[in-house]
């Protein structure tokens, strides 16, 4: 016996999407360019923060297995 189910997001989890995207907009039009180095490095681990998160919003679900239940969130797993 396996079931698999996607996990149920709430209005919340995606005001904070918008919130990092918008964040991300801004970043990159209003931060100054002077130090290119510095604006590339800004940039870089934003977005990897980002998508990290997109990554763990998209990829959660729970797996009930015969004995245990496995929760799969994004790159993290959890054996209950």
């Amino acid at each position: 016996m396996k079931k698999k189910f996607r996990a149920k997001r709430s209005f919340i989890v995606y005001i904070a999407l918008a919130i990092l995207l918008a964040g991300a907009a801004c970043l990159a039009l209003f931060f100054p360019r002077e130090p290119l180095w510095l604006y590339i490095t800004t940039l870089s681990i934003y977005g990897v923060v980002l998508l990290l998160f997109i990554i763990s919003i998209c990829a959660t679900f729970y797996v009930f297995k015969e004995d245990y239940l496995v929760v799969v969130n994004g790159l993290f797993r959890k054996k209950i």
